[in-house]
């Protein structure tokens, strides 16, 4: 199903690089979030780690490396401000703004990447890629970050987000973890997240060894 997937997607991209939220589109809005257009990426990668099997990653290279090209192409200057609507769909509770996982899930693009050139031996892009994500990083860390501690609203999406993510910077890491745990507790061990940050608090507290928080939740 997956491969069938990806295929519909490869015909469905656009010349310029653009891949749209659904594929086939059939009159869908083009392009309107960068988290819900990235399954371009996401699907490819996340079977390659399911299966060590690098030949999805091969055969789709040059239509992601693409896609990945257009969204730095239309990025505002300062890399922050991609299309973003959509967001964290649903939410339980408190949750990031839209624009928030926009702007991280343009870094996940950038660092899959990356590492997709990296495992397919292609140096330069893996080196070009790199230094995508790392400005986007930055500009994150500098627009998100909080005291050092916490990300946007200190929401669990948000923190989970950036610790899945590797948006945090290593020396920070043990601050944001502590006040994810803390908006799960205080939030009595009940998820407040959505479709985009349920899936990420459970990924970054099973990464960070807290699984207790997980089964809890």
């Amino acid at each position: 199903f997956y491969e069938k997937s990806v295929a519909d997607v490869d015909y469905a991209q656009e010349t310029n690089g653009l891949i749209q939220g659904c594929c086939p589109s059939y009159n869908w809005p083009r392009f309107t979030s960068v988290a819900w257009n990235s399954h371009r990426i996401l699907i490819p990668w996340n079977l390659y780690l399911a299966t060590g099997d690098k030949t999805m990653l091969a055969s789709h290279y040059a239509k992601m490396a693409q896609s990945v090209d257009y969204l730095a192409a239309v990025a505002p200057p300062g890399y922050l401000g991609l299309p973003s609507d959509n967001g964290d769909w649903v939410p339980a509770g408190a949750t990031e703004r839209q624009q928030f996982f926009a702007d991280a899930y343009f870094y996940r693009n950038a660092a899959l990447m990356a590492n997709i050139a990296r495992e397919l031996g292609h140096a330069g892009d893996a080196a070009k890629y790199h230094a995508l994500a790392t400005n986007i990083q930055n500009a994150f860390n500098a627009r998100y970050l909080k005291d050092n501690r916490y990300y946007g609203r200190n929401t669990q999406a948000g923190n989970a987000l950036a610790l899945e993510f590797d948006l945090v910077p290593p020396a920070l890491r043990s601050n944001v973890l502590q006040s994810l745990v803390n908006t799960v507790i205080s939030n009595n061990h009940h998820f407040t997240t959505g479709i985009l940050g349920t899936k990420s608090l459970v990924e970054a507290l099973w990464q960070n060894n807290r699984s207790d928080l997980v089964f809890t939740l």
